[in-house]
């Protein structure tokens, strides 16, 4: 390069960017290629293991005789040998899950050093014998496909440009797949603020690890709370509806949208009055803080998610607002996931409301940074110390940023992996479910 200002050193003509971005892309194309040889050697491993455990029931099955102590043997040393592949898989799929990740940001790091790259594969092997799994011969032509992918790419190609097309290539993996080290600061954290809808249950089936996080949250002496947005149900009826449901809490660990909306209201004007359309939850927190219910000329009307809504009442609601009412909805979900499907949630309802009256109603529940304060408070934690799980990106993982908590987003609720690329923010990490968390955790 000539000799100029700062900028000019990074500088690349139209030609060296497209070559450079056509070079990355190739890159990015081999290693998933590699990536797919390796899924289909975890498939065949699978399809095996599934044939031998066919063995073992069928062996199972033979009726015991006085001589059948050799077959007893062959089959505790089948069996054996089955616990050893399922472990032996589970390690291949941790491995590849954190390893793989490493290795990629390791030859990033040194683009201008191809010779360590042997270092690399050395401290790739590190990690296969630490986690007491030979699997050499299956590692290695994945390691040499990536060294010789490598360093044909920068041979021929302007290394910036092609970095920076890896990186995006690769931004997505490396932000859905946290690594293991990031996931042991997370089990540090001291206190853990939890959704429920789609995170614990859907309606009233509980979701695949609900009762091992619990369980783990209490065995590490974690502060806990439930975070809702919903205002159906007070604490002490949802601490009931988990215990039905095989989880024992406290009405302590739950923090709804509801006394979020009541404790708003009563700090605005104590001892006011409100026109509700809601459920039991709702009425209830805000009789506790000295609220009536008027129908004819409240200072508020409260919307919360309900199954009793209707013309009449959303007509009543309407004309309270245009003469004078102040409109307050719990929290600003559009929809929320169920037992069959989708149900409109309280964003939704208030919609109406505001279209009719041009009025914009203020909402309590996440991602307002009002309920978030509340959570930490009741907690006694600080936010560093502290990580919200939700299945929502613009409820729940929006208000952790905005609070400065680290997020972790379940894909078992409302938000997918296609959605988590629309928002111009990230969750710190991202889980198939409860169960992926705290499996994570627990390692």
């Amino acid at each position: 390069p000539t000799r100029g200002s700062s900028s000019d050193l990074f500088a690349v003509d139209a030609r060296e960017e497209e070559a450079g971005r056509e070079f990355g892309e190739s890159f990015a194309g081999a290693v998933r290629h590699e990536l797919a040889k390796v899924e289909a050697f975890y498939e065949a491993q699978e399809q095996r293991l599934m044939q031998d455990m066919d063995t073992v029931q069928q062996m199972a099955k033979r009726p015991v005789t006085e001589d059948s102590g050799h077959e007893r043997e062959r089959l505790k040393a089948v069996l054996k040998e089955l616990f050893f592949r399922q472990h032996q898989l589970v390690d291949y799929c941790s491995l590849n899950f954190t390893a793989f990740q490493k290795i990629l940001k390791k030859f990033v790091k040194l683009s201008r050093a191809p010779e360590k790259a042997d270092e690399v594969r050395k401290e790739m092997m590190r990690h296969v014998k630490s986690a007491h799994f030979n699997t050499s011969s299956q590692i290695d032509p994945v390691v040499d496909s990536i060294k010789r992918l490598y360093a044909d790419l920068f041979e021929e190609g302007n290394q910036r440009v092609a970095l920076t097309v890896l990186k995006r290539e690769f931004a997505i993996d490396a932000r859905l797949q946290q690594s293991a080290k990031r996931m042991v600061s997370l089990s540090h954290k001291k206190a853990f603020i939890i959704d429920m809808d789609g995170v614990i249950y859907h309606g009233n089936r509980l979701l695949n690890g609900a009762v091992q996080l619990v369980d783990w949250l209490k065995r590490e002496n974690k502060r806990f709370l439930f975070l809702t947005n919903s205002s159906e149900r007070s604490p002490a009826e949802l601490a009931q509806k988990l215990q039905r449901l095989g989880i024992q809490v406290s009405a302590e660990n739950f923090y709804t949208s509801a006394l979020a909306t009541a404790n708003f209201l009563a700090s605005q004007q104590p001892n006011g009055s409100a026109y509700v359309i809601g459920e039991p939850g709702l009425m209830v927190a805000l009789y506790n803080v000295g609220y009536t219910m008027n129908d004819v000329n409240p200072d508020y009307v409260v919307v919360g998610e309900t199954k009793n809504y209707n013309y009449e009442r959303l007509r009543t609601a309407v004309n309270l607002v245009r003469n004078g009412a102040k409109l307050i909805g719990t929290n600003c979900d559009l929809v929320d996931k169920a037992d069959r499907g989708y149900m409109p949630a309280c964003g939704s309802l208030c919609a109406p409301i505001e279209l009719s009256t041009g009025s914009k109603a203020y909402y309590l529940g996440k991602p307002n940074p009002l309920i978030m304060r509340s959570a930490l408070e009741k907690l006694g934690a600080k936010a560093a110390d502290t990580v919200i799980i939700g299945d929502r990106m613009d409820t729940d993982v929006i208000a952790g940023i905005e609070s400065s908590i680290d997020t972790v987003l379940v894909l078992s609720g409302v938000s997918t992996r296609e959605i988590v690329e629309s928002f111009a923010y990230r969750p710190n990490y991202v889980m198939e479910d409860v169960a992926a968390l705290v499996e994570q955790m627990s390692e």
